[in-house]
């Protein structure tokens, strides 16, 4: 099961949307705002130097997080875990990293940063904390953000097996927009994720890719364990690997076919049959891709690294070399 991690902005509308996650029967959901504030009241907080993170309840609030995670981590009826709050520091992010690695049995951690200002309702009874936090919060996403892509830097994830369970969405909220109306939208692209975030469709391919191993006599990951171990290829993994590329040849062929070309064609393209075609390239793509890299958190070093020198070079040109290993740790 995934455990989203929600965190943003005072005033933002967190609560809310976790109150629509909680009324799905099988999402169990820890709000540690709401029950801080119950027991201590807005003042309290309000009077301390950092009112977002104050040191006088830092360890209250680890405890909680960690005893909720150690209820429900090894109960198969729950769907995903929504944790209020949580994290709002660097130093809570580096703990929901420790978090991730301890327990393991969550298959993903994903953490939902919602940000934006909305105007105070009048009166509303926490005016005061809100715009205490609001100084306060300066600065302080962007800190986070910042933070994450620091510990997704191909030299940080070779020392972190851990952050390969790890993502982060970051939504801006617009001020006339209601809770109910974007938090159901967040809800919606929360179900989704789960089903085609490219760690999961990695996993799964490999799942299909087994089958090759009755028409082939070996599979993807064959393949890999053998480059890795003995830094060779047998003829057997040479002639499957020649395979998926004539293969992914001949469906890029089918995907020229469908998009025609020619200028005197009239014929109206069926853009259906094109996302099918290249979802048919994609499907040998991955096989391929499994032969080499060990995960999807690899595929996207690489990519990122490679993505930094496309960039460079449109700017200063192409260098002989300027791609070599990028985005790849040495062994």
């Amino acid at each position: 099961m995934p455990v989203y991690w929600v965190t943003g902005n005072s005033h933002i509308g967190k609560t809310t949307f976790m109150k629509l996650m909680e009324k799905e029967k099988n999402n169990k959901c820890l709000f540690i705002g709401e029950e801080l504030r119950k027991k201590y009241g807005d003042d309290y907080f309000i009077k301390q130097e950092n009112s977002v993170t104050p040191k006088s309840t830092e360890e209250e609030v680890r405890d909680t997080v960690k005893s909720f995670l150690q209820v429900f981590h090894c109960i198969d009826s729950v769907e995903n875990i929504f944790i209020d709050g949580f994290p709002r520091s660097e130093d809570q992010l580096k703990e929901v990293v420790r978090l991730s690695s301890m327990y393991s049995s969550y298959k993903r951690h994903e953490i939902l940063v919602l940000l934006g200002e909305r105007k105070l309702p009048d009166g509303n009874k926490s005016e005061d904390l809100v715009n205490k936090r609001r100084k306060d919060e300066y600065h302080l996403f962007d800190r986070l953000v910042n933070k994450f892509v620091q510990f997704m830097s191909p030299d940080v994830l070779t020392n972190l097996d851990c952050m390969m369970n790890i993502g982060m969405k970051v939504c801006f909220i617009k001020k006339d927009l209601k809770t109910c109306d974007w938090a159901n939208k967040i809800a919606d692209c929360v179900e989704i994720s789960l089903k085609t975030n490219l760690d999961y469709i990695f996993k799964r391919h490999l799942e299909l890719d087994e089958l090759y191993t009755s028409r082939y006599g070996i599979d993807a990951r064959s393949v890999f364990k053998e480059i890795n171990l003995l830094d060779n290829i047998s003829v057997k993994s040479s002639a499957f690997i020649e395979a998926m590329i004539n293969r992914m040849k001949e469906e890029i062929d089918e995907l020229y076919k469908e998009i025609h070309v020619k200028f005197w064609d009239k014929n109206k393209i069926d853009v259906r049959k094109i996302k099918v075609e290249l979802v048919d390239v994609l499907h040998f793509w991955f096989t391929l891709a499994s032969c080499f890299m060990v995960n999807s958190n690899e595929l996207g070093s690489v990519y990122l690294g490679k993505r930094e020198v496309n960039i460079h070079r449109t700017k200063v040109g192409k260098k002989k070399g300027d791609d070599c290993h990028v985005g790849i740790p040495k062994k």
